[in-house]
């Protein structure tokens, strides 16, 4: 049986050992390795969401964040940052366009 990875909310690297947060809300504590962002810490202890953490990640460069866990071949944080705006842009298009129809949103 293959290993289910799991993904950083932050950053969204999808190479996590555990979730980030358990069915009862319990920090795992595992430091992504793509940016950093420990559960339990950064959002808890220092109250920086994933989104603000992700934010100051992106300003800093994207830069692979553990210096014992090399990067996959594949990594390519510039990639996923467009993925995200484009998939955003979608989802606001989207929205509009059920706006102008009368649709709910």
């Amino acid at each position: 049986m293959p290993k289910v990875k799991h993904t950083c909310a932050a950053c969204g690297f999808s190479g996590l050992r555990a979730p980030q947060r358990s069915s009862s809300g319990g920090a795992s504590h595992e430091i992504c390795p793509a940016c950093g962002f420990e559960p339990g810490y950064t959002d808890d202890d220092q109250n920086i969401t994933p989104a603000q953490w992700k934010k100051q990640w992106e300003k800093a460069g994207s830069t692979w964040f553990s210096k014992g866990t090399p990067p996959p071949r594949a990594w390519k944080p510039a990639a996923k940052k467009t993925a995200a705006k484009k998939s955003a842009a979608v989802r606001k298009t989207k929205t509009a366009t059920k706006k102008k129809s009368g649709k709910k949103a």
